[in-house]
């Protein structure tokens, strides 16, 4: 009875052994045709797409940042302008990660940073990618970043709230105002939200904050700042009767040259707001492809373009502009700021040919592609158009490491 008993167990476990064994093939079968016709990882190798994909260190002998995507395949991909594509490999190095700027048949050149298609900028309403902090409280000193009159006592810091007391400040005095002190370039922060410096100056900002209203004298205002050029676009928030009012201008050396006073700046959008006192407030002021957004809270939203800037009259360099690029504050005003970043757009390098010389008219089964991080990438720039039968397909998440774990 024993040994019956033994053969049965025995034959138990063949039986066992034999399903677990078909279960591994079945399976390594089927990662097999995922990974030949469905989707696959890739690991980033290179630093062209920062700071949307890391791979590698960002300083030598730094910390790594490598990291994982899977990838979709897609050989016959419907493309919309700044989707993500895998390429085939070219000259015998490995697949990349691009972004397409330029789809068939349309003619694509970098100018001034800026994408150009059909011979325009992209207009208002057409979806970007999200903008690159350059500055984030959370992770930065605004003391080192920022400088502001110290000696007149009106600046002072609880916490991560900044602390104007300007009900003192006459107009047309700086004491209440915040500058940004550094050029405004093209850099990022790394995933543990250390700066990595930039190498050129770019041209488009955004500035971000949270800030609440606790007092407005009647002649006072609340003031924010983007200086592009020649060009200073400020955004003001001024008393009215029974509340406030929100106005975009716009300054230079021709609305500063007008004969009358009230015609030195140049009057972009307003809006009417009532705000809550002691409320914070999140705003959102943006100059990207000479487009002027404002977005505060829920209260209003405006919306402006023009044509060009207007050269910076010191500048040594033409497109080049002097000066704090960002800043802050106001006077006749007591008010608290906080969650204040800085971001910038992404900024196109005018390095290589193909599209920086002269226009690149693409085919009917070609795209343009760049590189986020544009002065580490070869991309369309170097090497031309690129048809549609090398789409591999495009990365959909960011997989390893599991901390930076994010749909693309």
């Amino acid at each position: 009875m024993q040994v019956e008993s033994d053969r049965g167990r025995s034959g138990t476990r063949s039986r066992r052994t034999l399903r677990s064994l078909w279960i591994v093939c079945v399976g390594l079968l089927l990662l097999l045709l995922l990974k030949t016709f469905v989707a696959d990882v890739y690991r980033i190798n290179s630093g062209s797409m920062r700071p949307t994909l890391f791979g590698g260190a960002t300083h030598p002998g730094g910390e790594s940042f490598t990291e994982w995507v899977l990838v979709g395949y897609d050989r016959a991909p419907e493309l919309a302008r700044f989707d993500l594509v895998v390429l085939d490999a070219r000259d015998g190095g490995e697949a990349v990660v691009k972004r397409v700027v330029g789809l068939p048949e349309e003619k694509v050149r970098i100018w001034g940073g800026d994408l150009f298609v059909n011979g325009e900028r992209l207009g208002i309403d057409v979806p970007r990618p999200a903008p690159i902090p350059i500055f984030d409280d959370r992770y930065q000193d605004p003391e080192a970043f920022f400088y502001y009159a110290r000696e007149s006592g009106v600046w002072h810091r609880e916490g991560g709230t900044w602390i104007l007391e300007g009900k003192s400040i006459p107009p047309g005095r700086s004491e209440g105002t915040m500058f940004l002190n550094l050029p405004l370039r093209d850099e990022y922060l790394d995933p543990a939200g250390e700066r990595v410096e930039g190498l050129v100056e770019v041209n488009d900002a955004v500035l971000e904050c949270e800030f609440s209203l606790e007092e407005l004298d009647p002649a006072g205002a609340l003031r924010f700042r983007l200086v592009e050029e020649g060009d200073t676009f400020e955004l003001r928030l001024v008393a009215r009767s029974g509340g406030e009012r929100v106005e975009l201008v716009r300054r230079n050396q021709t609305t500063l040259q007008a004969s009358e006073a009230g015609e030195r700046e140049q009057h972009v959008a307003s809006s009417d707001v009532n705000l809550e006192p002691d409320r914070f407030q999140r705003l959102r002021f943006s100059n990207v492809d000479n487009h002027l957004v404002v977005e505060l809270a829920d209260l209003c939203t405006l919306r402006a373009g023009y044509d060009e800037n207007e050269p910076c009259p010191v500048a040594s360099a033409p497109g080049q502009s002097v000066g704090p690029r960002v800043s802050f504050g106001g006077e006749g005003v007591q008010a608290r700021f906080r969650a204040l970043r800085i971001l910038r757009d992404l900024y196109y390098s005018s390095s290589g040919t193909f599209g920086v010389e002269a226009p690149a008219d693409l085919g009917p089964d070609e795209i343009f592609v760049l590189g986020d991080n544009s002065t580490s990438s070869q991309d369309s720039r170097h090497f031309g158009s690129v048809p549609l039968s090398e789409v591999v397909g495009r990365p959909r998440f960011v997989l390893w490491p599991p901390w930076r774990l994010r749909p693309l």
